[in-house]
Parts: C-alpha cells; sequence; structure tokens
C-alpha cells in the first residue's frame, strides 16, 4: 500500500493560512474582552478548534495525520496568544489579571485539543 504524508509545500500553505487565521481570529478575541461571555468562552474555544481544524484540512489537500494535527492545534494557541497580546494594543486602559489570562490559557487549550482531534 502506498504510504501517504503531508507534502512540504502543502504544509508551508497550510502554516501560511493557519497563521493568517490565528492573526485574524485573535484579534477578534482581543475585540470580544471584556464582554463577559464566561461560560461560552468553551464554546468560543471550540468554534476556534473546528475552524483552525477546516482550515487545515483544506489547505493540506484534505490529509489528516499527525502533522496537520500539530498545525491546526499550534494555530488554536497562537489565537489566544494573540488575543492576549491584543487586548492592551486595542483598550489601552484595560487591565489583565492573572484570572484572565488563565482562563484565556485553558481556552487555548481546549481549542489546540479539538483542532488536534479534528484532523486527527
Amino acid at each position: 500500500s502506498a504510504l501517504v504524508r503531508l507534502k512540504p509545500e502543502k504544509a508551508a500553505v497550510a502554516v501560511a493560512a493557519t497563521l493568517g487565521a490565528a492573526v485574524l481570529i485573535g484579534v477578534a478575541l482581543a475585540a470580544l474582552n471584556g464582554t463577559g461571555f464566561g461560560f461560552f468562552g468553551f464554546l468560543i474555544a471550540f468554534a476556534v478548534g473546528a475552524v483552525m481544524a477546516e482550515i487545515v484540512t483544506r489547505t493540506s489537500g484534505y490529509y489528516r495525520g499527525p502533522e496537520a494535527g500539530a498545525i491546526a492545534a499550534g494555530g488554536s494557541v497562537l489565537a489566544y496568544v494573540v488575543a492576549w497580546q491584543a487586548v492592551p494594543i486595542l483598550d489601552s486602559h484595560a487591565r489583565l489579571s492573572n484570572n484572565w489570562i488563565t482562563l484565556q490559557l485553558v481556552f487555548g487549550v481546549v481549542a489546540a485539543v479539538i483542532a488536534y482531534r479534528r484532523v486527527q
């Protein structure tokens, strides 16, 4: 049987698309700061993971495997890192509490797990 691998050019396209999407989603998440979406943050994290998985799946030529899962998971975490860094830029008076940062870390991990499992 033929061994299917993720080709480097398809991986590069998937990484580039994931980086772009992570920045856009991160800025959107930063804009939502202060809205108090609370528990719904888990639903948003699920959606972020699902979107990243779909982006990686489509841009990698519908390749499914651990490499694509790692790209999707990394993009999901990056979206929350961008949000964490963009909040003070969008709102100069915003103070990030340790609880908010910890919650964003949890949401990032949830999104990464969802993304990895959907592509795997």
